[in-house]
């Protein structure tokens, strides 16, 4: 072997150092990007789970406002009710005051 053949296996152990301390790096980096691509998975799934959860709110929110649209307005039957007495109770009076018991 010459010194030259010694210097060309030298450079070429130099030039596998590299490329295990680059390989070394990139599996660092792809490691990386699983975890980061996991943590969007996640993120993803939740945020599907929150939509989810969201529309069921609604649906619920639509069977209560129709369920109120088909009731009779209670406040309004009240009103009726307290504006049929107060006509009942003003025949009455008058037809008291037209007795004269009034």
């Amino acid at each position: 072997m010459d010194t030259s053949d010694s210097i060309e296996i030298k450079h070429l152990g130099e030039d596998l150092k590299e490329v295990k301390t680059k390989v070394e790096n990139l599996e660092v980096i792809v490691g990386d990007i699983r975890y980061k691509g996991g943590i969007t998975e996640t993120q993803v799934t939740t945020l599907f789970q929150v939509l989810k959860d969201i529309k069921e709110s609604i649906s619920a929110l639509s069977i209560k406002m129709t369920t109120i649209e088909n009731k009779p307005n209670v406040l309004l039957e009240k009103v009726a009710v307290g504006v049929v007495t107060a006509v009942v109770m003003l025949i009455i009076s008058m037809a008291l005051r037209y007795k004269g018991v009034m």
